[in-house]
C-alpha cells in the first residue's frame, strides 16, 4: 500500500448544508480490483447505487475532482427474495488506481484481509472523517426506522451495521470495524455494541449497533447521514 503523507482538500458544502471535502474518494456499495486480460493487468471499480439520483451525484462529483464520466446502467438484483433496483457504474484507470494508492482494500471484500483505515483519515479533519464513515454507512448502515406502540407513542430502531469476511480474515475486519465506531464516537455517536458471530462454516459477521435512544439516532442522523444513499436519507427522518 502506498504512503500518503498529506492530503490537501478544499471545504465546499452538500445538498443538506453541511461541510464536506472537494476531493472525496468514499464509494458506498461496491468493488475494486486488479484484473488481467490478455496478459496485460488493469485496474477497475464497480459501483451500486440504490437511485438514479445517488449514481447521478456520484458522477457529478467525480466529474468536478477532474475524472471523466462513465455512462451507468440500470438493473435488478434479488436478494433474500427482495427485488432490488440498482445502478450501475465501473470506471478503469486513474480512479480506481488512486484509490488503492490512497489505502482502500481490493479484491474479493469476503475473501481479502481488510485494510486498516489509512492514518490520513483517522488523524484527518471531521470534514474528511464525516465523508468517510457517512459514505460506509450509506453502503453498509441501515436507515433509521421508527415503530409505533399501542398507547405508548413511537420507538426509534437503526439496525445493526455489519459485514461479513472468512474466518481467516475475521480479526482484520474486527480492527476496521472498531476504527469505524472510534470515528463514529468521535462525533458523540454513542455505540452499544461490537458483536462478532459465526453464520456458516466459512463465513464470520462483524457488527456494531448505534444505541437506540432518540437523542443518539437524531445526533447520527445530523452529523453522518448516509452518502450516496437519499432513500436511506429520506426514509430515515
Amino acid at each position: 500500500m502506498s504512503v500518503i503523507k498529506k492530503v490537501k482538500a478544499r471545504q465546499v458544502f452538500d445538498s443538506r448544508g453541511f461541510p464536506t471535502v472537494e476531493a472525496e474518494v468514499i464509494l458506498a456499495d461496491g468493488s475494486i480490483n486488479i484484473y488481467e486480460r490478455h496478459g496485460l493487468k488493469f485496474i477497475a471499480c464497480s459501483l451500486d447505487f440504490g437511485t438514479e439520483k445517488d449514481v447521478t451525484d456520484f458522477e457529478n462529483d467525480i466529474e468536478y475532482c477532474g475524472f471523466n464520466k462513465c455512462k451507468y446502467n440500470h438493473g435488478t438484483r434479488h436478494f433474500n427474495e427482495v427485488t432490488h433496483t440498482t445502478y450501475s457504474v465501473t470506471h478503469n484507470g486513474i480512479l480506481p488506481a488512486l484509490l488503492i494508492a490512497l489505502g482502500i482494500t481490493f479484491g474479493k471484500k469476503t475473501e481479502t484481509t481488510r485494510k486498516l483505515i489509512p492514518d490520513w483519515i483517522m488523524s484527518g479533519s471531521k470534514i474528511i472523517q464525516r465523508e468517510f464513515i457517512s459514505g460506509f454507512q450509506g453502503g453498509d448502515g441501515c436507515k433509521i426506522r421508527w415503530n409505533k406502540l399501542d398507547k405508548k407513542g413511537y420507538n426509534f430502531i437503526c439496525a445493526e451495521t455489519s459485514q461479513q469476511i472468512h474466518p481467516s480474515k475475521q480479526e482484520s475486519l474486527v480492527m476496521f470495524m472498531k476504527q469505524c465506531i472510534t470515528l463514529l464516537e468521535g462525533f458523540g455517536i454513542i455505540i452499544t455494541y461490537l458483536n462478532q458471530k459465526r453464520i456458516e462454516e466459512n463465513r464470520i459477521k462483524v457488527s456494531f449497533k448505534v444505541k437506540d435512544s432518540q437523542t443518539n439516532l437524531i445526533r447520527y442522523y445530523d452529523e453522518i447521514g448516509y452518502r450516496y444513499a437519499s432513500t436511506k436519507n429520506i426514509a430515515s427522518f
